[in-house]
Order: C-alpha cells, then sequence, then structure tokens
C-alpha cells in the first residue's frame, strides 16, 4: 500500500515537472538540476516549497512597488489632505457651531455657502446673506457695498462691478465651498483663532476713528463694519474716561487722535480672544464727555465738551481773584473765594461715575499761578483744582471739584465781594440732585434786574427768510444787544442768556431743555423781568404786525406797556397782548413777556427788519415800554 502511494505520487510530480520544465522558467530550472525523477517524496516537496518560496519573494517586491506608486499618486490627490471638522465660532459675542472642511496641507478652512446658520451669523456682523440655489449666487448686502459670488464660475462682483479680487473655494461631496475667513469678511467680521480653547471669534472691524468740531464741541465718531457695544467708565490718577468697545477688532494704523483743545486720546487692541478696542481719554484739558444716543448700532458717539459760562450779566467789570481757602469742617469742606469786586459765576456737575465739578467765574483773573489743594482722609471729595482757564476771548478762572463720588453740594453769596462753595459729607441723589445753576455774589447796579432772552439760536434758527438769506436767531440776538446797551445806560442790571449763535442748554439740545434752561437763567439769577424777542412768521405772507404774548396774571401789565410802546416807535399794524401758554412764560415765576416784532416772512417787514436802523427802533421801543411798566409801580 505504501509503495503504491508512493508510485502515484511519482507520477504526479513527473506530470508537474514536465510542464515546467522550461528553461526560462524558474521551476523548469530547478527540477532537472534535483534530478526529480529518481527523487524520493521527501525531496520532491522540499524542492517544490523552495520554488514557491522564490516565486513569493518576487510578487511581494513588485507588489511592494506597486503600493509605492500607488501611495505617491494618492498622496498628491487632494482627498488625503482634507478633513471634516466643526468650528465653534463666536460672533459678536454669539456662538455658532459651523460644519466645515479642512486642507490639512495648505491650513485653509472651507465651509458649505449653504449652512443654514450663515444668515444669522450676517445679521449679528450687520449683513443681509442671501444664496439662490437654483442659480448658484450668492448676495451679501450692508450698508457700504453690495457683493456677488456666482458658485459655477467663481466670479465676484462688487456694487455691481467685475472684482479681481481672487476668493478660494474647493469642490467636496460634489458642492461648492468656501473660503471661511474670506466669506466671513465679506459679512463684515474678521476672524482670528484662539489655540488655547480651540474656538474662533469673528467680530467687526473698527476702520475709522475721527474727530469733528460742532461750534463749542467735538464729536468722537467710531465707526466699525458691523454693530458692536461698548462700556465706559472712569479712573484716577490721573483722570480719565476709559471707553471699551467689545468683541471688535482694530484695523486703522493710526493709534491716537485729538488737538490742544481736548488733548490726545489714545486706542488700541486692549484685549483679544474675546476683542476689546480700548479708548482712553485725557480730562486734565477739563472736557466733559458724554455718550449721544445710538443712530447707528455700528457707531459709538461721544461729545467732549468744554464747560464754559452760558450765562452773562452785561455790566460786571473785570475782577480779580485775590484769595482761595479750602478747609474742612466736621461737616464738609468749605471753599471761600475772595475777589476785589462782586462777581457771577456758573456751575455745572457732570454725572457718575465721573462727579466733577465745574465752577467758572467770566471776567476774572486769577492772582497767582494755578492751585491744587488736596483733601486729605474725605470719603467724599479728592482735591480742588483753581487754574486761569481761558484768557481770550474772555478771562475765565476755573474751580474743578474732584468729588470722588456725589456729595451734597451748595454754592452761595458770603459777602458781596466773597463766594462760598460747600461741601457736605453726605451722598446726594444723582437722579434729584441739580447739575448746572448760576448766580451773582451781588449786582453791579442798583437798579433792576432784566433778563433777556434772545429767541432761538445755535441749533435752533428759528424761522428763515430763504429770499433774503436771514434767520431769525441772528435778528432777535442783534435786537437783543441794542436794548441791553440802553437799559445798562438807564441804570439795569441785565442779564442776557445767550450772547452770541449758541444753544443755552447744550448744543442740539431738546426743545424742552433749551426753553427750561432760559427759564432757569431767570429763576436762578432773581430777576425782576424776564423778555423774549422773536419774529413772528406765517405761510402766508400777508400776515404782518407787531404782538406782545402774556400767560400769567402778573405777566399782563408788563406786556401792555411794552405792546403800546413799541407799536408806536415802529409803525406797524398792532395786534395787541396775547394770552399764550409758552414756555417761558409759564416757569418764569416774575413777570414775563415774549415780543414777536415783525414778521420775517412778510414782503415789506423783512426788508425792515434786515437793516440797522429799524432794529435799533424797536430796541429803543421795548426800553421805553419797561420804562413805562416800571414808572406805574407794577
Amino acid at each position: 500500500m505504501e509503495e503504491f502511494i508512493i508510485s502515484q505520487n511519482k507520477i504526479k510530480v513527473r506530470g508537474l515537472a514536465q510542464k515546467l520544465r522550461n528553461p526560462s522558467n524558474a521551476w523548469g530550472q530547478a527540477l532537472p538540476l534535483c534530478g526529480m525523477h529518481k527523487a524520493r517524496p521527501r525531496r520532491v516537496l522540499q524542492l517544490w516549497c523552495l520554488s514557491l518560496k522564490q516565486a513569493c519573494r518576487r510578487l511581494a517586491g513588485m507588489l511592494a512597488i506597486t503600493i509605492i506608486l500607488f501611495g505617491y499618486a494618492f498622496a498628491q490627490s487632494e482627498l488625503l489632505h482634507l478633513k471634516e471638522t466643526r468650528l465653534n465660532v463666536a460672533v459678536s459675542g454669539a456662538l455658532f457651531s459651523i460644519d466645515a472642511v479642512k486642507n490639512i496641507m495648505e491650513d485653509e478652512i472651507f465651509i458649505s455657502p449653504f449652512d443654514s446658520k450663515i444668515p444669522a451669523i450676517g445679521l449679528k456682523l450687520g449683513s443681509n446673506y442671501q444664496i439662490d440655489s437654483k442659480d448658484n449666487i450668492i448676495t451679501i448686502t450692508n450698508d457700504a457695498n453690495e457683493y456677488k459670488i456666482y458658485l459655477d464660475d467663481m466670479r465676484f462682483e462688487v456694487n455691481k462691478e467685475p472684482s479681481t479680487t481672487e476668493i478660494k473655494s474647493m469642490v467636496y461631496k460634489q458642492t461648492r465651498h468656501i473660503s471661511f475667513k474670506a466669506l466671513f469678511k465679506l459679512l463684515g467680521g474678521q476672524v482670528v483663532y484662539d489655540e488655547k480653547n480651540e474656538k474662533y471669534y469673528c467680530d467687526p472691524m473698527i476702520n475709522s476713528v475721527e474727530i469733528t468740531r460742532d461750534r463749542e464741541r467735538y464729536i468722537l465718531k467710531i465707526t466699525a463694519t458691523g454693530p458692536v457695544n461698548f462700556n465706559y467708565f472712569y479712573l484716577r490718577d490721573p483722570q480719565r474716561y476709559v471707553l471699551d468697545i467689545q468683541n471688535a477688532i482694530l484695523v486703522t494704523d493710526k493709534k491716537e487722535i485729538g488737538n490742544d483743545d481736548i488733548g490726545e486720546i489714545k486706542y488700541g487692541q486692549f484685549n483679544s480672544k474675546p476683542n476689546i478696542v480700548r479708548f482712553v481719554i485725557p480730562l486734565d484739558k477739563d472736557i466733559e464727555v458724554q455718550a449721544q444716543p445710538r443712530t447707528f448700532l455700528n457707531q459709538v458717539v461721544f461729545t467732549l465738551t468744554l464747560p464754559k459760562v452760558a450765562t452773562s450779566v452785561r455790566n460786571f467789570g473785570k475782577a480779580k481773584i485775590e484769595e482761595i481757602s479750602v478747609d474742612q469742617y466736621k461737616d464738609g469742606v468749605l471753599i471761600n473765594v475772595k475777589t476785589d469786586v462782586p462777581i457771577q459765576y456758573q456751575w455745572h456737575r457732570l454725572k457718575p461715575p465721573d462727579n466733577r465739578m465745574f465752577l467758572d467765574i467770566p471776567d476774572a483773573a486769577l492772582i497767582g499761578p494755578s492751585k491744587v489743594f488736596k483733601v486729605e482722609d474725605n470719603i467724599y471729595i479728592e482735591n480742588v483744582k483753581v487754574s486761569q482757564f481761558q484768557q481770550e476771548p474772555k478771562l475765565i478762572t476755573r474751580i474743578v471739584l474732584n468729588f470722588k463720588k456725589p456729595a451734597v453740594c451748595n454754592v452761595h453769596s458770603g459777602a458781596p465781594n466773597q463766594l462760598v462753595i460747600e461741601t457736605k459729607d453726605k451722598e446726594d441723589n444723582e437722579y434729584t440732585m441739580s447739575y448746572s445753576g448760576s448766580g451773582v455774589t451781588a449786582f453791579p447796579a442798583k437798579g433792576k434786574i432784566i433778563c433777556i432772552d434772545p429767541g432761538h439760536g445755535g441749533s435752533d434758527s428759528g424761522a428763515v427768510n430763504k429770499g433774503l438769506g436771514v434767520y431769525e436767531k441772528n435778528l432777535n440776538l442783534d435786537i437783543a444787544k441794542r436794548l441791553s446797551v440802553i437799559l445798562m445806560a438807564d441804570g439795569w442790571n441785565v442779564i442776557m442768556t445767550r450772547e452770541v449763535d449758541e444753544d443755552v442748554a447744550a448744543p442740539n439740545a431738546s426743545a424742552v431743555d433749551e426753553l427750561g434752561a432760559r427759564a432757569r437763567v431767570a429763576n436762578e439769577m432773581n430777576a425782576d423781568i424776564f423778555l423774549s424777542i422773536h419774529c413772528n412768521a406765517m405761510y402766508d405772507s400777508s400776515w404782518n404786525g407787531t404782538s406782545s404774548h402774556w400767560y400769567k396774571k402778573i405777566d399782563y401789565n408788563l406786556a401792555l406797556a411794552v405792546q403800546e410802546a413799541l407799536a408806536a416807535k415802529i409803525g406797524l399794524k398792532n395786534k395787541g397782548v396775547i394770552r399764550n401758554r409758552f414756555y417761558v412764560l409759564r416757569v418764569t415765576k416774575m413777570p414775563a413777556v415774549l415780543v414777536e416784532c415783525a414778521f420775517i416772512s412778510n414782503y415789506k417787514e423783512s426788508r425792515l427788519l434786515v437793516t440797522e436802523d429799524f432794529r435799533q427802533k424797536i430796541a429803543e421801543g421795548i426800553a421805553e415800554g419797561l420804562r413805562n411798566y416800571i414808572g406805574t409801580g407794577d
């Protein structure tokens, strides 16, 4: 049995050897040498295994080369470089999670423009994002520009004009993807990466910082590419305002702005991830800093104002500040100002967190250098500064009280030549305390006190005659000045609510604030008479004549006396005295009258108003009426 099996094996091996006996074949070369037809079965098996092993080695070598070549080719394809990922992006403070594809070799991230979160991201950055899935067109609009991206051929338009700017893109899984940073920049944001927290921040860019002058104040305007929020606070040593624009990135090269009036404002990228741009406004120029209501969400606007004297008793002469003392007592701090003659003054307090108080004395020269009085161990007031704030166009001595927190404060006359400022060690209520006031230590003349109010002024032009290029506010002021000269010669103490073309309350103040400021001047200065000067106007140019208006019972006789004398002097139609609920008539405590001198809208009367002779006649007529009123004893 065993031999039979062997015999069969030999036959089978011989058949195999015959087939493989080929000089070019490794098997064919090996078999004759082994004498396969005479070999034993074990030897045949060994020979067969050896030949198979050699063949496998050659096959493995060829396979390795094939794999290397294929791997190199595959390595050059984009597929190996791409990696799907998810981005955590804080957009103007709101967190979004976005699917993305990362090109590892180029370190570039692409996102699908069809992602449903992109329109919401656009709104956070101040842009409107729309995509036409049928025509594959992206449209991005904001206040300044319109962008269009044609996804099929990646054409790019800015405001309907072709642009050569290249926007990186790629096709992934049959969908066009756009560069993450490029798309977000078109939406109005700039992207920065926080490696530590593996988070992206995309915020609007601050690309414009400018200061412009608006009469007696400066406007600081900060503009970003999208909506921004801000907060501001007051710091000491040195005194300064700090304004932080939150979730914003500064892209301007300039880092300071200002002038001699307000000083140098410095700004820069204070913090990143999260992004904060900081502005530092120095207060060594004694400016008042106020945030303005938001008109555009991508703008932050502050006014920078040098507080000034807004009211003036015209017959005050020049004064000298001879002595100033600052003393503490058990209930607070007492500031005494001694002068050589009676003085007028105006004070103005700033709201927290600033808490400073300015007190200005016009036409007053400070004897000696500026002074700083430190107040030790007081929780309300830090120091008192006294300086010659202004030389031209008129002298102003300024006293500044730097409060740590709002304290009760009173200003009054100690004597004809003495001003007293008294602060209490008691916190004042910032919502009910007064923020401005004016007064005198004594009036220079012994006659009556009249407050003359030239109607309108500054941002309020009043009626306008476009044909003649005449503004009511200028006519009113000229008549008021002429009247003040006449009355001072008669021995009156004359107060003017304004002496130049300006708002009385503040630039661009509301009508209520403006009228309230005019009435407050008369009330605080304890005027005996209030007189407001205006010119009338109607759409119907045929209206004409002069009139005087009253409201309180104590106003009537004053209005009647002024109206009769004025109408007789200038010879216009006498429209009589008319009762009206004008604000300045209602809230003044003394007899008050509002005079409508003539119609600026009437052809004849407007041509009279532009002449100096006629305006002088108006002033003389009102003065005569005031003399008649005083003579009656009313």
